[in-house]
């Protein structure tokens, strides 16, 4: 009982800010893609600040919050995030040719523990602000007769979209977390996914990676499976997205697979100040 009401009398507050640093942002919603107008650069560097307080009525003496990671820490400020990001995004109007876009990510904060990757700064230290690159990745656009906009090729480390929460805190509703997030999603993979546009409203997904949360260093060195499908009706204000990963996952075991997967159903309200999903 003292562990259920802890987690009752948990609150949280947080500071979120967005720092553009090459230009002005294009995206009034944090979840509609910037695009790029004809007199700006398709190389942006960019970045944001978020920290946090979670307080907890309890004071637990470890000053651990139970059952949670990202907000871990009982009335301590921490330093969740700061993120500054490279990236050539596509050029929307190149679906009927060649195109290519890369992203490079760097943070620094307590999120950092978390969203590790095995085999990529493994780090001994138990700090609880370290360094971390969240996603490193190129992406080749490829035109394909019979499709929407052909297919996306993208190869590196990149972050999943199992669930409907994120790393990147511009796409999340909450300063905190659910338990599902915190326990049962991959916060990020490591290999190749395919994006076919199929249609205006299917999108397939198929990517092999190294594992949950690996880069290099996998502990059974089996790939793993990636992918799903994403269809979007009602001018793009209704989305449904089924993603699952399939892999072996223990240590020197390559028969007993796990499975994590999603169903993320997203209705999001037309407001006149959106620009058209179209």
């Amino acid at each position: 009982m003292k562990h259920l009401s802890t987690i009752g009398l948990t609150v949280a507050s947080f500071l979120s800010i967005a720092i553009a640093l090459a230009g002005e942002s294009t995206a009034l919603d944090p979840k509609t893609p910037v695009v790029p107008s004809a007199a700006q650069s398709r190389l942006m560097l960019s970045g944001w600040l978020e920290a946090g307080i979670t307080g907890n009525f309890a004071s637990p003496n470890d000053r651990q919050n139970f059952g949670r990671l990202f907000d871990d820490r009982s009335n301590e400020p921490l330093l969740n995030q700061f993120v500054v990001t490279a990236e050539r995004m596509l050029d929307p109007k190149a679906s009927d040719r060649f195109d290519w876009g890369f992203k490079a990510q760097f943070l620094y904060g307590s999120d950092a523990r978390y969203l590790h990757s095995a085999g990529l700064l493994d780090l001994t230290t138990n700090d609880a602000v370290q360094p971390d690159i969240p996603e490193v990745w190129l992406l080749a656009h490829f035109p394909i007769t019979g499709t929407a906009t052909g297919l996306d090729l993208k190869v590196g480390k990149f972050g999943t979209c199992i669930g409907a929460e994120m790393s990147d805190p511009h796409l999340n509703p909450f300063y905190s977390h659910s338990y599902i997030y915190n326990f049962g999603a991959p916060f990020n993979a490591t290999g190749v996914l395919a994006t076919l546009h199929a249609n205006t409203w299917l999108d397939t997904y198929v990517g092999l990676t190294r594992g949950v949360n690996v880069t290099s260093d996998d502990p059974n060195d089996s790939v793993s499976f990636y992918g799903g499908v994403g269809i979007n009706c009602c001018d793009g204000r209704v989305c449904c997205v089924a993603m699952t990963h399939a892999g072996p996952e223990n240590a020197h075991d390559n028969h007993d697979y796990r499975y994590l997967s999603a169903i993320t159903l997203t209705w999001r309200q037309p407001t006149s100040s959106l620009p058209s999903p179209t």
